[in-house]
């Protein structure tokens, strides 16, 4: 069995070579082109997506024998004479339609608006996803940098506090012992000179 895309790439080639052959009412014939290279992208786009295996011979082999129908067309409407494509217009634009309506067939019976739709939609959610992953990334990386210079603020502060209390520490320590010191040397010049004498005399 043929893939899809082996398929429908064989197919939109057989009805670009039926357009190269185009002299007359080019135009008409280059709308069913065109529309024919968007249902292969579509298909291409849910084969993309989905995989190949959600479409069953039947409709493969469907979508084969309206591509093969298209390039007939193309090639009958396409190299008519200028007379001819004059007199026949009116009938030509009844095949050109009838092959419009095959393309639309087609897009329904692929189920190719829906799965695109569905498709899209979760391509849209997933890119959303990243996108918030990626936001809640650089909000944690930014709250680890904020937090790292809070706590290089922190040590730094305890740094200095411990050298205060050092400091503190040994202006307290020198305060005592000139203090006791004083003390004693008050009391031992106190006992030293006796009462009501101003000194030794000479």
């Amino acid at each position: 069995m043929s893939s899809l895309v082996s398929v429908a790439g064989s197919s939109i080639q057989l009805v670009l070579n039926a357009y190269y052959l185009v002299k007359t009412n080019r135009d008409r014939c280059h709308k069913l082109v065109e529309r024919c290279e968007s249902l292969v992208a579509m298909l291409q786009q849910v084969v993309d997506q989905r995989g190949e295996d959600i479409y069953d011979r039947d409709r493969i082999e469907r979508l084969q024998e309206a591509f093969e129908h298209i390039a007939i067309v193309i090639v009958q409407v396409g190299t008519r004479s200028w007379m001819q494509a004059y007199l026949q217009s009116d009938g030509d634009n009844v095949i050109l339609e009838g092959c419009h309506r095959r393309i639309s067939d087609l897009i329904s019976l692929f189920n190719l608006r829906e799965l695109i739709d569905v498709g899209n939609n979760q391509a849209a959610h997933n890119r959303a996803q990243v996108a918030v992953s990626k936001q809640n990334e650089e909000e944690l990386s930014r709250l680890k940098s904020v937090n790292g210079d809070i706590v290089r603020q922190l040590k730094a502060q305890q740094y200095l506090l411990k050298k205060l209390a050092k400091k503190l520490s040994a202006s307290q320590s020198s305060l005592l012992i000139n203090f006791s010191s004083c003390t004693f040397c008050s009391f031992s010049c106190r006992r030293l000179t006796p009462k009501g004498t101003s000194g030794p005399k000479k």
